[in-house]
Order: C-alpha cells, then structure tokens, then sequence
C-alpha cells in the first residue's frame, strides 16, 4: 500500500506544484543525514544528523558550505531528530523512537553563546516520557510515539508526534514541556488531523513557529497553520516540486523557508533548500 501511496504522491506533485525552490545546494558529506535546520546568525544555519552518528553541531553557511564542528559533550546521539531555538538556547531534540520502545527521551538544552565561541558544549537535559504509552512497544494500532518535530512557544516547547499506527491515523499528537531541565511525564495537550493518505505522505518530520503561524513539514509538502482563540485553522499547503526525506524546516522571512533533507540511494536528497511561498 504505501508503494502505491508513493507513486499516487509523485503523479500529484507534477500538476499541483506550489511551493518554487529558488535555489539548492549540496550539504557537505558530513550532513548526509540531516534532520534538523536552525538559524544561528543572519548568515550561519546550525544542523544535525540523525540517529547513530557523532553528537556534533554543524554550522554551515546558506549555500550549505560546512563552516565548523561542535561536539556535544556527555551526550549520545541515539535519535536527534529536531532543532528549535529561543533567544539564549539552542533545542535539539534525541526522542526519535522508530520502534516505540524507548522509556525515556530528551531534549538538549545549549546556550547560544556557547555554539558561537567554543568547539565543546555540554548540554542541559530535559528527560521526558510520554504518560500514555503504557508498552514498550505498544501493539501496532497504538505506534503513536515517535516524533521529529518540536518548536519554541513562550515558555514551552511543543513535541509533535509521528505517528505510524496500522490503521492509519492520520494525526499527529501535541505534547508540552517546560524548558527547564529536569524529568517529565507528559500528557498529551490535542490532536491535529494532517491527512489519510499513510506515513509516506502525512507523516510529520519537522516544524517551526513564526508570527502565530505553525509550519508542519511532510516528505510532499508543508502546512501553515494560523493560531486562532488557540485553536489550529489551516490556511495554505505547499507542495514540493520533488519527492524526498525532507527532515529540517526553518522560517527565515515572511514568503520564505529552508528545507534539508536525508541523501538516500532512491531518492537522492542531501541538499539544502531555500524555498519561496505564496
């Protein structure tokens, strides 16, 4: 089923293209799987690589050119999945959780400072788990807790599952926590609906929060959502005029995004995106 779901997507991407790629480039050898996007200064990004690499920070300039690595001292890469920031701290989020079977997540927590001057940081942790998932793994209609997207809101962060239940969802769970370091267990705060069509298409792999606007990053496409009385109202999809594992997402304007996704055999990738929206 999700074969045909992937070839449905790319016969639909040839007539509803949106979003207009104003320019890509290669990421450095060293990012082939990078999974998050944050912006450091006007003219340096900050990315990851996903799980099973090197805890290190990169910095690269926008044309993807890799300017310095940081390593990320005491701290494993198990699943870093997700970059957010706020005006003194820098978020990267090790709660990838494929097979549902992880008890306890994190959030590294690193001042900015930090990053900008010195070659070792060590992180503060945020532990978390999930206050519904009761085992370890749960059966397959209940694999609601992995997740790839976070982003800063006030005082909190806000987890957003990946869900890849059989049957299909389609919606991803919102799940608080505070910033401070310390062990939560936390309860889930509401549901948004993304799409039927499968993991391939409606999975959520990244998100970022500007203006009281939520952008949520699929493989196919991005959602804007506004925040209205707190609730969610979709305003606009976008469309990728090419399928890939897109992982990272950053608002860097009012009509622009950047975009970094995996380098895989099948479909390519490995680049940095920077991407015009109506």
């Amino acid at each position: 089923m999700r074969h045909l779901l992937f070839i449905f997507s790319l016969f639909t991407l040839q007539f509803n293209v949106q979003a207009q790629t104003i320019n890509s480039f290669e990421l450095p050898k060293e990012l082939n799987e990078a999974s998050g996007i944050e912006q450091l200064n006007d003219s340096v990004f900050i990315s990851i690589n996903d799980g099973g690499n090197k805890a290190i920070i990169y910095l690269i300039n926008h044309r993807g050119e890799l300017l310095k690595k940081i390593k990320v001292k005491g701290a494993k890469n198990k699943d870093w999945e997700e970059l957010t920031r706020d005006e003194n701290h820098l978020y990267i989020g090790d709660f990838g959780n494929n097979k549902n079977k992880r008890k306890t997540l994190a959030i590294l927590k690193i001042k900015i400072t930090d990053i900008e001057i010195m070659d070792t940081v060590i992180p503060e942790k945020i532990y978390f788990n999930y206050a519904d998932q009761i085992n370890f793994p749960p059966d397959k209609q209940h694999f609601d807790f992995d997740a790839e997207a976070m982003f800063c809101r006030g005082d909190s962060l806000v987890i957003l599952t990946k869900t890849n239940s059989d049957p299909w969802k389609g919606a991803t769970s919102f799940y608080s926590i505070s910033k401070k370091p310390g062990a939560y267990s936390l309860k889930k705060s509401r549901e948004l609906y993304i799409g039927e069509n499968g993991w391939l298409i409606d999975a959520v792999t990244a998100a970022d929060y500007c203006q009281e606007k939520l952008y949520i990053l699929t493989y196919n496409r991005i959602l804007i959502f506004k925040y209205a009385k707190n609730k969610l109202i979709l305003k606009k999809e976008h469309l990728f005029d090419k399928y890939s594992q897109k992982e990272g997402l950053l608002i860097t304007g009012p009509n622009k995004v950047v975009v970094v996704d995996e380098k895989t055999d099948f479909l390519g990738g490995g680049k940095l995106y920077t991407i015009k929206i109506n």
